[in-house]
């Protein structure tokens, strides 16, 4: 077994809502291992059960090896461990968890990071995220190994065999009957050769739609685009959506929970812009419920541009959270919210499921074109824009949050503006405002203003990037 000491280098890899790190530097099949020995103590003592695992994995080289590591961690406690067998996009085995009633469900990925990255996110079986809490629980137990004791316990009575199964004709059967279509539609699908590809086209088909793959091979190299869909990533995309004259477009990241729309001109939607019109349906669609006489919540995390209350805020309740699927989907179930947003493109729609599955995003776009009888184009042409400058600064793991909480403290000595810190360093101004915040996912401090114009969104990324830089580089060089 690691010591201690060597175990401590590892604390940066627990994270608010996942466990990441790149190979071999940081993770290997014994950590994994380890982690799932962690996971499955801490689900025994906070479930009071012998808790039943359901583990799926990317197509990432290391996944299905990370999995198998996790199975025999979890299966060497007692748990009970169903597993996928092959890779599937994040909406899959979500669902497979789901629908085999497991405890927790695991799922080897990190998301829309390079290749030499890996990690683990986990589930309760309605599907909200393990809280930033719980992933702090697991790394207590990894890293004191405080699992020995229990381990020693374990009878060799006590341990079953590893269930390997998937749900995927279930799940394409459930989202075929809420979905499909009365009218064709075309859809140019970009999976950007992720995960996505095992599933989208073949769903969306089944649905009625018409699809015009782009980059639906899987490869774990990523070589077409990078895995990270936005305006740079998805430039065919857009090209072929014109070339085509397909009714819209959509770009998948590599482990299938993010997504960004393309409409029939060729336009990348910012993901407000798309929650904005999805919002809409779901309302007009609710109007012969009961709840339609209620004012529904709309969540969107603290990156999301200010145009939603500008645009929804008669109609809506919006609530803003915490950036993190986590977040996003525990608010949506405590707050029985219609939708909830993020800037990076991940939704969530809780008639359906509680978790950020993706292909949603396409099959409920799909079902808003036919609902209003017009191009979706026309449907976001008189949205305003407000105009967003981003920064990125590099700061070590064991820092960002650090420097978060010292430059809190320097910025209200020097600003009269109301603090506000949901997630990070928020300041709302009269006609914009800046979130600075450490990133959970990567070694990164993102700084991104907004404001009416595009020379002032910049000027305002300049003046407190510079802030930031020489009050931090005293104590702290980046």
């Amino acid at each position: 077994m690691k010591s201690i000491n060597s175990r401590s280098e590892k604390v940066h890899l627990f994270r608010a809502y996942d466990i990441r790190g790149t190979y071999p530097e940081d993770i290997d099949a014994q950590f994994y291992l380890e982690i799932g020995i962690s996971v499955a103590l801490f689900a025994k003592k906070k479930l009071k059960k012998t808790p039943h695992f359901y583990i799926g994995f990317d197509i990432r080289t290391t996944s299905s090896m990370f999995a198998y590591s996790l199975a025999v961690g979890m299966t060497s406690l007692g748990a009970l461990v169903s597993f996928s067998g092959e890779p599937f996009p994040f909406g899959v085995n979500l669902f497979s968890g789901l629908h085999h009633n497991a405890d927790v469900t695991a799922f080897v990925t990190a998301s829309h990071l390079p290749p030499e990255w890996n990690g683990v996110k986990f589930y309760y079986s309605d599907g909200v995220g393990f809280s930033e809490e719980d992933n702090v629980d697991i790394s207590s137990i990894y890293l004191n190994e405080s699992y020995m004791e229990e381990k020693k316990k374990i009878t060799w009575q006590e341990f079953s065999q590893i269930n390997i199964i998937q749900h995927f004709n279930e799940y394409k059967s459930f989202l075929k009957e809420k979905f499909s279509l009365n009218k064709q539609l075309k859809v140019v699908v970009d999976c950007g050769n992720g995960s996505a590809s095992l599933s989208a086209p073949e769903i969306l088909r089944s649905c009625g739609y018409q699809v015009i793959e782009l980059w639906c091979d899987p490869d774990p190299e990523f070589p077409n685009r990078s895995p990270e869909p936005n305006e740079t990533s998805l430039t065919i995309l857009s090209k072929t959506v014109i070339d085509t004259s397909a009714d819209f477009g959509i770009g998948f990241d590599a482990d299938g929970d993010r997504g960004v729309i393309v409409d029939n001109s060729g336009q990348i939607l910012p993901p407000e812009h798309t929650g904005i019109m999805l919002t809409n349906y779901l309302i007009e669609k609710e109007k012969n419920n009961a709840k339609s006489k209620e004012k529904r919540i709309i969540l969107a995390n603290v990156e999301c541009s200010s145009i939603i209350e500008k645009v929804l805020g008669l109609n809506v309740d919006v609530r803003r959270v915490k950036v993190g699927h986590t977040y996003l989907t525990l608010e949506a179930k405590n707050l029985d919210a219609l939708m909830g947003m993020e800037s990076s493109g991940h939704f969530v729609f809780p008639e359906f499921f509680l978790f950020d599955d993706a292909l949603l995003l396409p099959l409920i776009t799909g079902k808003t074109i036919e609902f209003f009888d017009t191009r979706l184009s026309d449907l976001v042409r008189d949205l305003p824009n407000l105009h967003k400058a981003k920064l990125t600064i590099e700061v070590p793991d064991k820092m960002k949050f650090k420097l978060i909480e010292s430059f809190t403290v320097i910025l209200k000595s020097k600003i009269s503006n109301k603090i506000d810190t949901i997630d990070g360093i928020g300041i709302r101004l009269e006609k914009g405002w800046i979130l600075i915040r450490a990133s959970n996912t990567s070694p990164l401090i993102r700084i991104t203003t907004e404001a009416e114009t595009t020379k002032e969104a910049k000027e305002l990324l300049e003046r407190y990037s510079l802030l930031l830089k020489e009050e931090l580089s005293k104590t702290y060089p980046i």
